[in-house]
């Protein structure tokens, strides 16, 4: 594929690589330059002296000449270079390239949010069932691939899609926190999807797996499973007991610090308690959020 000049560089790893690129340039004219409008470099992120590209001759005769070994070489300094510029999809697809795909999978495991910040999610879901397709050994793999597509599909509103992502983490997750957040995420997609049976059973399950542990983690999770609690009852038209959901999700996010979980219990409390007429109450409630807000 055409890259630019430091790419290609760092990939070709070749001595005296300037003078080379410039033979090749020239006699014959074996590798070209694309060129590029003004207008698209800075749009694009291309270079202003444009991208390369080889002659269909010289990447058959490459690939044809080059071993299993040199290949992957080449492969894992693309990888180097493009997780130096923080573009960690392209990174992964270099790593399983060259032969590592427990080093891709570490890849998109640890920048999802990266990746799917730069408006990658097409490419991290490809590279996810790519991985969950490979013979990845580690017992682990198939967790963390299920939570990435899971979160995938829940960014695209595919919550069936998701909830099935979700389940099929939850037949080995590692621990009972991490039984607890995967029932409320996949509570939050079943109540998205308006499967309010099910939702209500994950969100039960987060509560009596969390209640007991005094532990940070285990309380926000407690918080979210009480706070999925009150948005189902809100949408049943249950305005009391919504309000009192939220209270008891406000009293679990107090208790590890989760400013955020906080403003939004406050927030939805007064929602309920205006929608139920209770003027007061809901004063009080948008006002501890407005406070809140401002401080965060």
């Amino acid at each position: 594929q055409p890259a630019d000049y430091d790419t290609l560089e760092a990939v070709s790893a070749a001595e005296n690589f300037r003078e080379t690129l410039d033979l090749l340039k020239t006699s014959p004219p074996l590798v070209m330059t694309l060129e590029i409008a003004p207008s698209e470099h800075a749009a694009s992120g291309i270079p202003a002296a444009g991208l390369y590209y080889a002659h269909l001759n010289v990447q058959r005769a490459v690939l044809t000449t080059a071993d299993r070994a040199q290949i992957s070489g080449m492969h894992e300094r693309a990888a180097d270079f493009w997780a130096d510029r923080h573009d960690f999809a392209t990174a992964a697809r270099h790593r399983l390239r060259s032969g590592s795909p427990a080093r891709a999978l570490a890849l998109i495991r640890d920048n999802r949010e990266s990746i799917i910040a730069a408006g990658r999610l097409s490419d991290l879901e490809k590279l996810a069932n790519e991985l969950l397709e490979s013979s990845l050994r580690s017992a682990d793999a198939p967790y963390a691939l299920h939570l990435i597509l899971a979160s995938c599909s829940n960014i695209r509103g595919d919550y069936a899609e998701s909830c099935k992502h979700w389940s099929f983490a939850l037949h080995n997750p590692p621990d009972a926190l991490a039984t607890a957040m995967l029932c409320n995420r996949r509570g939050d997609s079943y109540r998205l999807a308006s499967e309010y049976g099910p939702a209500t059973g994950d969100y039960r399950q987060a509560e009596a797996v969390t209640v007991a542990n005094p532990a940070v983690a285990y309380r926000r999770e407690l918080g979210r499973a009480r706070l999925g609690l009150a948005k189902l009852d809100r949408l049943k038209g249950d305005y009391v007991q919504a309000a009192s959901h939220y209270t008891a999700a406000h009293d679990a996010f107090e208790e590890c610090f989760d400013e955020q979980g906080l403003i939004e219990t406050s927030f939805s409390t007064g929602e309920v308690r205006r929608l139920a007429s209770d003027w007061p109450a809901a004063h009080r409630a948008y006002s501890e959020s407005l406070v809140k807000s401002r401080k965060a």
